[in-house]
């Protein structure tokens, strides 16, 4: 099949999740199919950031939308009662431009990722496909009720917005994908109105390495710009290590990510190491005994879960986090939902380290989480369509 993908992103380099989920797709459908990417740019991406796509292209075709420019649909938007997120990434004319490309190509099908691209899908006579991913409407809300004043008030706004623009968008499209079934029931989509798309982990990449020594007890790794992760690393440091303290525990914890927020670089101490961007974020993993992510908010299904335990790490996370991956409590990952349960947990897994959460955990993403077993899934959508 030929397949058109739009992206409101370049999906490289991989240092978002839907860049992540969206690169992989890519490079998995390319074995199957003909692919021809058409993404949005903030910077104009590097030739080495368009080699690594074209690898896995028939065609690649980026639109400049400048930081400035975001601002100024921003207003449009409000005037349309446009989510801001929504909003933000439209620019008519590279609509226009896009919509010809595509009567140009001729695409079996066009597959958008995220509900912002959703603007773009206008004028189209071929058949769409939308991957709603996350329920993000849900996950705005949730910013609201931790935010402060007044961002809480704009957050429960756009939360609005964007729940009702999830629903009005669906009848635009053929065939719909989310990444994990609670993210369907927080959209109120059932199985026959979506297909359910996880994510998978590189399987090649991501693998045990037992020559590497342990500089650190704990460690956790995200996007240190994305608030629920600044939160998780704050809970961290402020929550749950003190608990050891109090007991003259000494443990070290690593916080790795990308662009680290002012909140976390605050949080370094004898005690917290804040690597910021690591080039090869196996280390962080390789370089600790346990994986910690007292993640509370978010939706989706988190891909630095099943890295850790592709690197042979045990995870303990919360409730919240494991409906996304659906691993099973005290055989495949710990669940903890308070600093005292935490420091439970992770005291228990220090003491004994050697005990078969972490294969078990292995073994589960092997079996469940591969790129390619995954992106079949949406293989089947596109083929489907055609029938």
């Amino acid at each position: 099949m030929k397949i058109a993908v739009f992206a409101t992103r370049f999906p490289y380099p991989l240092e978002k999740g839907d860049k992540l989920r969206l690169y992989h797709q890519i490079a998995e459908l390319s074995k199957w199919h003909e692919i021809h990417l058409f993404a949005l740019c903030e910077t104009i991406p590097t030739q080495e950031e368009i080699s690594e796509l074209s690898q896995f292209t028939s065609s690649l075709k980026y639109y400049h939308l400048g930081k400035s420019w975001k601002y100024f649909n921003a207003i449009i938007g409000i005037f349309k009662f446009w989510p801001m997120q929504c909003s933000i990434f439209y620019s008519s004319s590279i609509h226009k431009s896009f919509r010809e490309d595509v009567k140009k190509l001729r695409p079996d099908v066009v597959y958008f990722q995220l509900v912002r691209s959703s603007l773009y899908s206008g004028g189209m006579s071929f058949p769409k496909v939308l991957d709603y991913m996350d329920a993000f409407g849900v996950s705005m809300e949730k910013r609201g009720k931790i935010e402060k004043f007044p961002s809480s008030v704009l957050y429960k706004i756009e939360s609005k917005l964007m729940k009702r623009y999830e629903k009005k968008v669906y009848k635009d499209f053929v065939a719909h994908t989310v990444i994990t079934q609670e993210d369907a029931r927080q959209l109120s989509l059932s199985k026959n109105d979506c297909v359910i798309v996880p994510n998978g982990i590189d399987l090649n990449y991501f693998i045990p390495n037992e020559t590497t020594s342990k500089e650190y007890d704990l460690c956790f790794v995200g996007n240190m710009s994305y608030l629920p992760n600044i939160e998780a690393a704050e809970y961290l440091a402020t929550e749950i290590l003190p608990l050891f303290l109090s007991k003259n525990i000494h443990v070290k914890l690593l916080i790795a990510g990308a662009a680290p927020h002012k909140r976390v670089l605050k949080l370094k101490s004898e005690n917290v190491v804040i690597s910021g961007w690591m080039d090869d974020i196996r280390e962080a993993y390789w370089k600790s005994k346990i994986f910690v992510a007292p993640i509370f908010q978010g939706t989706g299904l988190q891909n630095k879960i099943l890295e850790s335990m592709a690197c042979g790490i045990p995870v303990i996370t919360t409730e919240n986090v494991n409906k996304g991956i659906e691993a099973r409590p005290d055989t495949e990952i710990l669940i903890a939902n308070s600093a005292e349960i935490f420091f439970e947990k992770i005291v228990h897994l220090l003491e004994y380290p050697q005990n078969n959460l972490a294969q078990n955990a292995l073994n589960m993403v092997q079996t469940r989480f591969s790129w390619e077993k995954c992106t079949k899934i949406l293989s089947e959508v596109f083929e489907n369509i055609e029938k």
